[in-house]
C-alpha cells in the first residue's frame, strides 16, 4: 500500500490501495535522482577545480601588484569579472554541447550514466546550473574586490 507511512485522516485511508509504483525512468524514481545527484557532485568538482586554477592565476597577479593595493584589487576585480563572464558563456554553451564531449561524461561511471535519450538533457541541465552557480559566486567576489579597491581609492592609496 502506497500510503502506509502517511499519517492521515481515517477517511482518506484506502485511497492508494490500487496505485502501482511509478516506472523508474518515466517518473524519475530514486535511482534517477541518485544519478542526477552524482552528476551534480561531479559537475561541482569539475567546475570548482577550473575556478580554483583561475583563482590561483588571479591571486598571482594580485600578489605581483601588492605594492599598490588599489591596483591589485582593481586587477583582481577585473580578472574575476572576466572569469564570471567566461562561466556565463560556458553555461550558455552547455545547452548545445554534445554530452559525450563533456568532461562530466568522462568522469561519470558507466553504471550510473543515464540513457542516451535522457543524457543530453540531464548533462546540459546539470552543467548549466553548476556554471551559473559558480558565476554568481564569482560575481560576488568580483564586486567585493571592486568595493575594496574603491575603499583604497577613497583612503588615498
Amino acid at each position: 500500500m502506497v500510503f502506509d507511512t502517511l499519517d492521515c485522516d481515517p477517511a482518506c485511508r484506502g485511497l492508494g490501495d490500487n496505485l502501482a509504483a511509478p516506472d523508474p525512468l518515466q517518473f524519475g524514481d530514486r535511482k534517477i535522482e541518485v544519478d542526477m545527484e552524482e552528476m551534480r557532485r561531479i559537475a561541482f568538482e569539475i567546475v570548482s577545480r577550473a575556478c580554483l586554477f583561475g583563482s590561483l592565476a588571479i591571486f598571482c597577479v594580485m600578489v605581483g601588484m601588492s605594492f599598490q593595493p588599489r591596483l591589485a584589487f582593481q586587477a583582481g576585480g577585473t580578472l574575476t569579472t572576466l572569469m564570471a563572464l567566461i562561466l556565463v558563456y560556458k553555461a550558455r554553451e552547455a545547452r548545445t554541447k554534445n554530452y559525450k564531449r563533456t568532461e562530466l561524461w568522462l568522469y561519470l561511471p558507466k553504471e550510473i550514466r543515464p540513457p542516451d535519450s535522457y543524457a543530453q538533457w540531464a548533462s546540459s541541465t546539470v552543467l548549466r546550473d553548476t556554471y551559473f552557480t559558480f558565476a554568481l559566486w564569482t560575481s560576488a567576489i568580483a564586486i567585493s574586490m571592486w568595493a575594496i579597491a574603491l575603499v583604497f581609492s577613497l583612503l588615498g592609496f
